[in-house]
């Protein structure tokens, strides 16, 4: 069956063995579904003459029966199915199994069971979902857990709201940071699994995170999907000493089984910007991220089920600085006289207001020396891995006047009010919404990994664009033009602890300058005050001493001239802030890579 490289993704093998009956229906003995995927990723594309274990779906975990077979996926270029003797069976035709016609055996396998604990923390930097402004903007958010063989599992709808995100480090002329919406689930999800000869043949788990809508006649909205690997649980795990949870049914005390471990980390969505989606997307927005969890543990259980946990450990967050070029776009299709604009989003930083609009000119846009922008103190997950990606987003728009030429008729040139255009556009650029005559619409972006973004790049390069709009670009190999960019992004050397210890020691001091400046005003009142702290400083340092015998009036002045521990904590906090002031003006300002804007295609 020919099928695309998505489908080959998505397809699943079932493969079931009955009982004939001669006068009634078969009965069922067994069954298993894996993954097509995981048979493609083999050694060749196949496994070749492999027992697979059958289990029947309401009869337990434990196996109905073993079955022998082979399989084999071709995709596109690979080379045709490699022929094998069957003498190739070793364990079929060997110098052992002389009597296998007459003795009938059970095959030599070993067979481990475990418990997959996929822990689901919170959803947040989730795109919109209520696409009316006059709507409140929530998130009904809820988990739906496919794994091969089994029912899918949907978990309880939690509701979040929208809620604006206040960073003072980040300038806010150059980047803007938008609405987070977040949901809390803080649920777990027990999956069995069980491994022949410690071979996996199901391996896929897809968690889907959807938009549950108020009406019936609606179907709840897409957010989004992830694929995690359960093959790594099998080839990381070790022994470990495991204290028994009676909440899965195990007994008290210590032991030693085999475990496997993965720390939670973020999974980023991506899909088109903004409102319901569905898995055929591209990726030419950034949607959303999941927190999760996996472990896996020995034990049997009858089929998957969910329940209430305490929410993961949330990764660490450091802060970046993030430096971008754009420079030159050609081979654009856009006539003459239209107008470009840039939009930048990382997350939920979005920049690229500052960037001059440009006119088209013979097919080709070029920016100038105010296109270079630096951002520093953006928060984003320490593994880089995690970090989402960056998109960079042209967007186009049909000057007044060039409507208003084509627009002209042999009987004479029309008013600028009859040229304007009459329809309405829905999108929005840099998160506010585009007059009627405006009509900004995307026309090509650009995807660029974290990973890729780590790396020193000194100089701009030329990239190909892909085409914004999912309808757009039906020739594969067509591209929307190329752009000449620059996009580095660099840990900081200093961490979050550092800056808001800076800046709870600024808010101290403000608020110590404004009492200051009360007291002023209302000497008497200042006066007063001082009066009595110096007399509960006194009288506590007099308690403190071993003797009870009142100190002298001279004892009691150098008390006064003595500094308390309160004041030696803050001679030590100032040190650290001038230390800290000094370690942020020795940050580099100047960027890593230089303008280049005279280079040449």
């Amino acid at each position: 069956q020919a099928m695309t490289g998505r489908e080959i993704e998505e397809a699943k093998v079932a493969v079931a063995v009955y009982d004939w009956n001669r006068f009634g229906a078969p009965n069922l003995i067994g069954q298993i579904e894996f993954d097509v995927s995981n048979v493609y990723r083999s050694p060749s594309h196949e496994f070749f003459r492999r027992w697979i274990a059958l289990y029947h779906p309401e009869k337990g975990s434990n196996a109905r029966g073993y079955l022998k077979m082979s399989m084999g996926v071709v995709g596109p270029n690979d080379s045709p199915p490699k022929y094998h003797a069957e003498s190739e069976d070793r364990e079929e035709f060997s110098r052992n199994a002389l009597l296998k016609n007459e003795v009938v055996k059970a095959p030599m396998f070993v067979v481990r069971s475990y418990v997959v604990h996929c822990t689901i923390g919170w959803a947040d930097m989730i795109t919109r979902m209520t696409g009316e402004l006059s709507q409140k903007d929530v998130i009904r958010g809820y988990l739906e857990v496919e794994y091969t063989g089994f029912p899918n599992l949907i978990s309880q709808t939690f509701i979040g709201d929208a809620n604006a995100i206040v960073d003072d480090m980040i300038d806010k002329d150059v980047c803007k940071v938008n609405m987070n919406r977040q949901v809390a689930f803080n649920e777990e999800f027990l999956l069995p699994m069980t491994t022949l000869n410690g071979k996996l043949m199901v391996d896929g788990v897809k968690i889907s995170l959807r938009h549950r809508t108020h009406s019936m006649l609606t179907t709840d909205k897409y957010i989004g999907e992830i694929h995690i690997s359960l093959m790594d649980l099998v080839r990381y795990s070790r022994l470990s000493v495991v204290r028994g949870d009676p909440a899965d049914g195990e007994s008290p005390g210590d032991r030693l089984e085999r475990t496997s471990l993965v720390e939670p980390r973020w999974f980023n969505f991506y899909g088109k910007p903004g409102g319901t989606g569905s898995d055929d997307d591209r990726g030419t927005n950034f949607r959303g991220r999941l927190l999760v969890g996996v472990a896996a543990k020995s034990g049997r259980i009858r089929r998957p089920f969910s329940r209430p946990c305490l929410p993961p450990v949330r990764p660490k967050t450091c802060l970046y600085k993030l430096e971008f070029q754009v420079c030159r776009a050609t081979e654009l299709p856009l006539d003459n006289n239209w107008l470009v604009a840039v939009e930048c989003k990382i997350g939920l930083y979005e920049f690229g207001q500052t960037i001059p609009r440009v006119a088209v000119r013979n097919k080709c846009v070029q920016w100038d020396e105010l296109s270079m922008i630096r951002i520093n103190f953006m928060q984003l997950p320490e593994l880089i891995e995690d970090i989402p990606d960056v998109f960079v987003t042209l967007w186009k728009r049909k000057p007044r006047h060039v409507t208003i030429l084509e627009q002209k008729t042999e009987d004479g040139a029309l008013t600028e009010t009859d040229a304007a255009p009459k329809t309405k556009s829905s999108a929005s650029l840099h998160g506010h919404k585009v007059e009627a005559e405006e009509q900004w619409t995307r026309f090509a972006f650009l995807r660029l990994p974290a990973a890729h973004l780590v790396h020193h790049q000194p100089q701009a390069k030329w990239m190909f664009m892909d085409f914004a709009d999912q309808s757009s670009g039906s020739d594969e190999s067509a591209v929307p033009g190329s752009l000449l960019m620059n996009c580095h992004i660099s840990r900081m050397e200093i961490g979050i602890e550092e800056v808001c210890e800076l800046k709870d020691y600024d808010r101290v001091q403000a608020e110590k300058a404004a009492k200051e400046a009360a007291a002023k005003a209302n000497p008497e009142e200042d006066k007063a005050s001082t009066m009595r702290r110096r007399r509960q400083e006194r009288m506590e340092r007099s308690q403190s001493k071993d003797t009870a015998a009142t100190a002298a009036a001279g004892q009691a002045e150098e008390l006064d001239k003595e500094k308390t521990p309160e004041e030696l904590a803050e001679i030590e906090k100032e040190k650290r802030v001038l230390a800290l002031k000094e370690k942020i003006s020795k940050l580099d300002p100047a960027g890593t890579f230089t303008p280049a804007l005279g280079e040449e295609k």
